[in-house]
């Protein structure tokens, strides 16, 4: 299991990932301690708010306009790439 610093953004992804076979699959580790895994099934892109230095709550890519029943982001969330498991 890697350290949780060690890759925090597209690019440390990027560098991980060069010089692999395309065809591998992605999976993800349901929890920290690797009590299950479930296959990548997709990847959005979204706003990140934190509620602390290991959670926080995603946001779906805003619609413009936004809808009226959609929560909105705080104003210091970050754009953020999102990896979603199959479970």
């Amino acid at each position: 299991m890697p350290d949780e610093a060690t890759i925090r953004t597209v690019g440390q992804l990027k560098e991980q990932l060069a010089g692999l076979r395309d065809d591998l699959l992605v999976v993800l580790s349901e929890d920290e301690e690797g009590n299950g895994f479930s296959p990548l099934a997709d990847v959005t892109l979204g706003k990140y708010a934190a509620d602390s230095t290991w959670s926080g709550q995603y946001f779906d890519a805003p619609t413009i306009p936004a809808r009226a029943d959609e929560d909105q982001p705080p104003a210091d969330a970050v754009d953020v790439v999102c990896l979603w498991p199959t479970n």
